[in-house]
Formats: C-alpha cells, sequence, structure tokens
C-alpha cells in the first residue's frame, strides 16, 4: 500500500504536468520503490513528496432540507367559496402534531440524529474531520441543525475530535438571495416559463377527480360534503401569490397531512386506512406544484446561483468560512429547505430518481431530510454527485409501518446535459472540478439575470472565486484552463521532485559506504594494502553496521 500510495501520487502529478515533467513517473515509480524496500521509510517520502497522501483527502458539500415538520390546518386553493380549514372536508380528525405549525415533532428531530449518526456509520465523518455547519435562521432549519450535531457526536467514539462540530452558524442570504439584495430577480420574467412548465410537464399518476376520490374514500366527507364533486378539473397560475389554483393545492396539503403524519408522528390516526401507495399518490401532487413552480425557471436559476458559487467554494478551499487543514476531510453542511434544493437542481442542471416515494425524476422530490450530496477528491480531482434520502415507511408492507431506523440511501443525479463531462452517460461523474464550472456557468448562462447572481454572490464574500473561467463559457464555448499561475505548481513540483532524488541518491551512497565496511570487516585479520592509509581504515571502522544503523 505504501509503493502504490506514492506511485499513485507520481502518476496524478505526471497527469497534471506532463508537459513540463516527462520524468517525474519513473523518478517515484522506480526510484520511490526501492527508497521505501530499503529503508521502510514512508513518514520520509511523505515529507518531502507534500501530497503524496496513502489517505485520500475529500472536501463535502452537503445541502439538507429540514426535518419532519408539523402542518397547518389551513389550506389556500385561491378560489372564492372554499374554505380555507382542511378540518371541513374531512371526517377524521386532523393529525395531533404536538408542537407549533411548521417545527419539527420530536419522532423528526430523533430521526435527523439518527441521519448523523449515519454520517459517520458510512464513513462521510470520521475522528480528524472538520465539519462546518450552516443553517438558516428558521426554527425548523436550527432545530435541525443542532440535532444533526447531537447525533454525529453521539455516533463518535468518546474522546473523538471533530472540529468545528459544535459550532453552528446562521446565515440567511444564502437561503434567501432575492430577499437580502444578493441576487434581485425580476419575477415576472419567469411568468412565461412557469406557464410553460405547467402546460408541458408531465401531470400526477392519477387525475384530480381520482385523487378526489382517494382522499374521500380513507378519510371521509367533512361538513362540506362530497369533495369529487365541487373541485374545479382544471389549475391555474396566480402570479400575484405564485401559486397554483384549485384542486391541484388542496391535495398537496392533504398529501403533505398524509405523508407527516405518518412520519413524524408515534400513531396514525388520521386517514388510518390509507394504503402506502394512496399516501405517496397524493403526495406526488405536492412534488409536481414545486415542480412547475421553482424548478427550470429564471427564478429558480438565479437563486441556484447563489448556491453554485457556495458550492463551488466549499469544493475548493474546504469549508465556506473556516477552512481546515490540508490533511483532514473537510464536510461543510446546509441545513435548509425544499426550496434551496430545487434551486440548486436548476443551476446544476440535475434531477433524481427515488423509486421508494413512487414518483417522478422530473417532479425533483425533497423529502424531510434529504439533500445534495457533492464530494471532490482532491487527489484526483474527480467530482461525485448524489442525492441522499430517508425513507420513512417499512418497505414490503400494503399500509404505512414507520421506519424508524434514519438510515439514508444514496441515488445518483440524472445530469441534464453532459456536454462537458466526455460521456453521454447521464449517471457519470464529473471528471474534475473545471469541468463542473464549465458546466455550472454554462447552465446558469440559459437564464438572463443568473450571472449577476454568481457575480454578486462573489462581492458578498469580498473575493472572486478562482479558478475564473472566461465569460465564453457562459455562451457555452469551451474555453482552455487560464494558465496565469501555471507556472508555480510546475516550480513546486519540480523542486519537490528534484530533492527527492538528491535524497535517494545519498542514501544509496551511504548504503554503499556500509557495505564497503562489512567487506572491510571480513579482511581485518590481514594485512592492510599498500595503497590503503590508516586514516581510511580508521574512519570506515567507526561506521556503524547495518543492524546498528537500521
Amino acid at each position: 500500500p505504501y509503493e502504490q500510495c506514492l506511485a499513485r501520487y507520481g502518476k496524478f502529478l505526471l497527469r497534471r504536468f506532463a508537459s513540463h515533467m516527462p520524468a517525474l513517473e519513473s523518478a517515484l515509480n522506480l526510484g520511490g520503490r526501492r527508497f521505501l524496500q530499503e529503508t521502510h521509510r514512508l513518514q520520509i517520502v511523505v515529507t518531502f513528496l507534500g501530497a503524496a497522501r496513502c489517505v485520500t483527502m475529500k472536501h463535502h458539500f452537503l445541502l439538507l432540507r429540514h426535518c419532519v415538520r408539523s402542518r397547518s390546518s389551513q389550506i389556500d386553493i385561491g378560489l372564492e367559496g372554499f374554505s380555507g380549514d382542511a378540518a371541513d372536508y374531512v371526517a377524521d380528525p386532523l393529525p395531533n402534531w404536538q408542537v407549533p405549525d411548521d417545527w419539527c415533532t420530536p419522532i423528526g428531530m430523533n430521526l435527523v440524529e439518527l441521519n448523523g449518526a449515519w454520517l459517520v456509520d458510512s464513513g462521510i465523518i470520521s475522528p480528524g474531520s472538520h465539519v462546518e455547519i450552516i443553517s438558516d435562521t428558521t426554527n425548523r432549519d436550527v432545530d435541525t441543525a443542532y440535532a444533526l450535531s447531537r447525533g454525529i457526536q453521539d455516533a463518535l467514539e468518546e474522546g473523538s475530535n471533530v472540529s468545528g462540530l459544535n459550532l453552528i452558524r446562521t446565515e440567511s442570504f444564502m437561503f434567501h438571495p432575492g430577499e437580502h439584495g444578493t441576487c434581485p430577480v425580476d419575477e415576472k420574467g419567469s411568468v412565461e416559463t412557469i406557464q410553460h412548465r405547467l402546460d408541458n410537464l408531465r401531470r400526477p399518476d392519477i387525475s384530480f377527480k381520482q385523487a378526489l376520490h382517494i382522499l374521500e374514500e380513507i378519510a371521509g366527507s367533512g361538513k362540506v360534503g362530497s369533495l369529487v364533486d365541487q373541485f374545479p378539473d382544471e389549475t391555474t397560475f396566480v402570479y400575484d401569490n405564485w401559486k397554483l389554483t384549485g384542486t391541484p393545492p388542496f391535495l398537496a396539503a392533504f398529501g403533505q397531512m398524509l405523508f407527516l403524519s405518518r412520519a413524524g408522528l408515534e400513531t396514525q390516526d388520521f386517514a388510518s386506512r390509507a394504503t402506502v401507495e394512496q399516501v405517496y399518490k397524493l403526495l406526488q401532487y405536492q412534488d409536481w406544484i414545486r415542480s412547475v413552480l421553482f424548478v427550470g425557471n429564471k427564478w429558480s436559476a438565479t437563486a441556484g446561483a447563489a448556491w453554485a458559487n457556495i458550492l463551488l467554494r466549499v469544493l475548493s478551499k474546504g469549508s465556506l468560512y473556516n477552512a481546515p487543514s490540508p490533511q483532514v476531510d473537510s464536510i461543510t453542511i446546509f441545513t435548509g429547505h425544499d426550496t434551496d434544493l430545487d434551486t440548486l437542481s436548476t443551476a446544476l442542471g440535475v434531477t433524481w430518481d427515488l423509486p421508494e416515494y413512487q414518483t417522478h425524476p422530473e417532479f425533483v422530490p425533497t423529502p424531510p431530510g434529504s439533500g445534495l450530496h457533492v464530494v471532490r477528491d482532491t487527489d484526483t480531482d474527480e467530482i461525485t454527485v448524489s442525492f441522499v434520502y430517508t425513507v420513512y415507511h417499512t418497505e414490503g408492507l400494503e399500509h404505512w409501518e414507520t421506519d424508524r431506523s434514519g438510515t439514508m440511501k444514496r441515488a445518483p443525479v440524472i445530469w441534464n446535459n453532459t456536454d462537458f463531462f466526455g460521456s453521454s452517460d447521464r449517471l457519470s461523474p464529473v471528471p474534475s472540478f473545471h469541468d463542473l464550472e464549465l458546466h455550472i456557468l454554462s447552465t446558469l448562462g440559459k437564464y438572463a439575470g443568473a450571472m449577476e447572481c454568481y457575480k454578486s454572490t462573489d462581492k458578498k464574500f469580498g473575493q472572486t472565486l478562482e479558478p475564473v473561467i472566461p465569460e465564453s463559457a457562459i455562451m457555452g464555448r469551451e474555453p482552455s484552463p487560464s494558465n496565469r499561475h501555471a507556472w508555480i505548481p510546475v516550480v513546486v513540483a519540480s523542486v519537490i521532485t528534484g530533492f527527492a532524488l538528491t535524497l535517494l541518491i545519498c542514501i544509496a551512497a551511504r548504503r554503499r559506504a556500509i557495505r564497503s565496511v562489512d567487506d572491510n570487516t571480513d579482511k581485518n585479520n590481514r594485512p592492510m594494502d599498500s595503497g590503503q592509509s590508516k586514516g581510511q581504515l580508521h574512519t570506515y571502522a567507526n561506521v556503524p553496521g547495518d543492524g546498528e544503523y537500521a
């Protein structure tokens, strides 16, 4: 493993600086291997070659949606003459959340702690790692951040050191860039895109009437009477409050109640007759509405541009605010909302498939506690992007039984465009940080105002994100990487390599001297050759033998 570590680093440098150091691979693979075999001093090689580490360091970016929360009983369907109280539409009593509206439920908090333990058990966080947790200022987001921190700490062995774990930072601008002036956007510019998405995005699996019939079947009819004949079989987008009207928001509200009460409460008294399939068929309306309103339009791309800038900063530096030691894994965690995941998915141009939720990738489902996980391997520079999520029901059963394990699953993201990745595979990893940056800027360039937001985020941090990609990337033309500082790594690598080779030569000469002493020791009882001086013999006699030298 030691030799493989050194050889891997040699090949990495050769690939990065091939045109400058054609002899590097042979110097490290041959000279380095011989040095290790003869002296078993790996730490010396690591010291002089610096980045030749046997443990690959990784920079993690993790944007998570908050906990399982309660839901208000108020419903806004945007139509006159309809009650705004959900209790008027069903016979069953609504869920007793045990907490105020929109707060994490007690079970929801416990599940987040178990999610934190999973981050440790899966190896994402380990002793010695650097963790940075940043939360939106909303109550449920802060609670999620603290619960996650507790879960991580409890899962670590006693005495393990993970820096930054107990310091949780609250921010607002990255979660709400439009409200803080970081990314002002003309929302009217998104109306046409939203209307187009409303007209063309596939509809949920069951029609409005079928969904109303299921709700009436599992929860009964309330004081307003039968649901099937009361609601219109159409929906419209209202710009003034950025909502859809009619049946879809009504079904989405009850789909949320069904799902959240089962995932976050001890008992499932509300609509207890519902099957797992029926819960998810109604929940599809929530995913569908969010995908229409918050994915793939000018508003979402502009807000997502701020997240894209922050993502690249974390992958580049290892954290957003507190740069960790280059010798440790770094994990930067953000706790926010489904809207944050929607906007970042737009900026990245990705979707994901969660088969357990019985929905569709184009609906971009974002269950509680789920999130985008992006990792940069600092050794190979490869980027992997995946979606992590919790399944809250016990699989294989017709009726709902809640899974309280907190174990998370991982789904690969589906890239809408792979032009910069050198592969047509929509599930493929990203070859390098540079390729990811090109892809992001090309995606943002398709939405007016998104690049302005990306640059405004630079101003927020007081420094421009490096490396800077020329504006030509925005127009879909792939430029050559900037060579402004290319000489620095070349000189550093050359100096390190030269020093290492010099060290190898000195050690080899020393070894030859020692062998010469051994040969002379065997001749100690014979007269010296006439050409050999006493001073030379005296000097060699004081050199320790192999056993003492080792």
